[in-house]
């Protein structure tokens, strides 16, 4: 007879439950955004639809390995979600705000310097 999951986990020693967790919350951390697309529910043809763009767009952009922050603001928008950076020093994590939504859309800001 085939055992739960969970019973197989509680068995196991603390530490390897520890390790279990961690993995797991790297893997979360490098989700790639087809990933979250696909764990949001959401089908490509939804995607372009809130975008505004054909499915053919999502595709590619889900397979491109840089893109625009402003891009992946309105992909994670259309998630559900919020883009937050994070500036990681040694000893410190920083938020990045910025002043206003021309900044995080590429546009220069006044002074004429990116």
């Amino acid at each position: 007879m085939a055992k739960k999951f969970k019973n197989l986990l509680d068995a196991m020693p603390k530490e390897s439950r520890y390790r279990i967790e961690r993995r797991k919350a790297e893997l979360i951390q490098t989700m790639r955004i087809q990933e979250l697309r696909k764990l949001s529910a959401v089908t490509q043809r939804e995607m372009a639809e809130c975008l505004a763009v054909r499915q053919p767009s999502i595709s590619k952009l889900e397979h491109q390995d840089d893109m625009l922050l402003s891009t992946l603001r309105d992909y994670l928008s259309g998630l559900g979600a919020n883009l937050k950076i994070v500036a990681q020093f040694k000893d410190i994590e920083l938020p990045i705000e910025f002043l206003n939504n021309t900044q995080i859309r590429g546009d220069k800001p006044a002074g004429g310097h990116k």
